[in-house]
């Protein structure tokens, strides 16, 4: 199966494309909900402590997130991440690869008592986020691995995903 291809502003406004990516070879890519959610943090913390081996497996590493650009750029900053934190405006790339749900009526009441404002965060009203994913994409864009799971709490480790890049050819 082919992932599909994108094109999205990073973290600083400039234009990363996953072609332009898969060229140089393999791509790691994680869709995160924003940085409010503290497993999101912890995943990001954990994947930049590996980006030097993600790299040296010949493959490059990106996360996705619906929140705004001064959010991204905020989280980027404040985690020291060594990898583009792209924005993903109204969940178009989530939404191709299959990932993005409404936050459910309760939950929105839950996130509001928390103070976390998805409408400022995201930049619009939608109370959508993608359910957190994780894929390894091929140079020629096929996915070699992914991994998606609706409880947010679960994340793959780290070192899961530099066993499949092992496993792989660049």
């Amino acid at each position: 199966m082919k992932a599909p291809a994108f094109e999205l502003s990073d973290h600083n406004g400039k234009r990363v494309s996953s072609a332009d990516l898969l060229a140089q070879g393999r791509l790691v890519v994680c869709f995160i909900r924003g940085r409010w959610c503290p497993f999101c943090v912890g995943q990001m913390e954990a994947m930049n402590a590996i980006t030097p081996q993600i790299e040296a497996a010949g493959a490059a590493l990106v996360a996705i997130s619906p929140q705004t650009e001064k959010q991204a750029y905020f989280m980027h900053d404040q985690h020291k991440l060594r990898f583009p934190l792209l924005v993903d405006t109204r969940n178009v790339v989530a939404r191709q690869f299959g990932l993005v749900y409404r936050v459910p009526q309760e939950q929105q009441q839950l996130y509001r008592r928390t103070f976390v404002n998805l409408p400022f965060v995201n930049g619009d009203d939608s109370w959508e986020l993608p359910i957190p994913a994780s894929y390894v994409i091929a140079g020629d864009g096929t996915i070699l691995h992914a991994s998606a799971n609706e409880d947010y709490r679960e994340r793959p480790e780290p070192a899961d995903i530099l066993h499949v890049l092992s496993l792989t050819p660049n």
